[in-house]
């Protein structure tokens, strides 16, 4: 079988990069502020950084139609419908970390998200599924469409990455109110 990794870096750095140029152009030319603009930097380079961390590099194999429908059951196989159920490996310092990673991997949409744009209800539903899900829905379609189980889709990532999403928000919301607070009590 003859395989080749395709990697986040070069080709996909470079074009994410040029579409931030184009965006923050757009947005300085739509009259934005420096601080906006900012924001969105920073909130493109983290979005960079999770899709670099958690679909790269992604594999792409020569294989036959047996083994490619074996590999199609396998990516099936691999999918973990029951919460933070890992095996053998309950207890250890790689789930720890696992854990963490896929909390904290969201905190910093939870936190951003807010003030790029006015989270109302509908708009707060949608970006906590896009963030729970999100990922673990592109890993899924790629294991698809390479025909390899190159990831594990868990349901306990989609509740951690909720989670962090949920509790960025919470710092945001919080930071929000102590800052109205400030100013209200210091500043008026």
């Amino acid at each position: 079988m003859n395989s080749i990794l395709i990697y986040f870096y070069p080709l996909t750095f470079y074009a994410s990069l040029f579409l931030l140029l184009v965006a923050l152009v757009l947005f300085r030319r739509a009259g934005h502020s420096w601080l906006h603009i900012f924001v969105v930097t920073i909130f493109w380079l983290y979005g960079m950084l999770m899709v670099s961390e958690a679909l790269f590099p992604i594999p792409i194999v020569e294989m036959d139609a047996a083994s490619a429908q074996r590999e199609m059951g396998e990516v099936l196989a691999r999918i973990n419908w029951v919460p933070f159920h890992y095996g053998y490996h309950t207890l250890g310092r790689a789930v720890f970390y696992e854990v963490l990673f896929n909390f904290l991997l969201t905190v910093p949409a939870g936190l951003i998200l807010p003030y790029l744009f006015k989270l109302r209800k509908k708009r707060f539903f949608m970006a906590l599924l896009v963030n729970g899900l999100g990922f673990e829905v592109l890993q899924l379609s790629i294991s698809m469409m390479v025909k390899l189980a190159y990831r594990v889709v868990d349901i306990s990532d989609v509740i951690l990455n909720s989670g962090g999403f949920l509790f960025g928000f919470g710092l945001f919301w919080l930071c929000s109110r102590l800052l109205a607070w400030i100013s209200r009590k210091f500043l008026s």
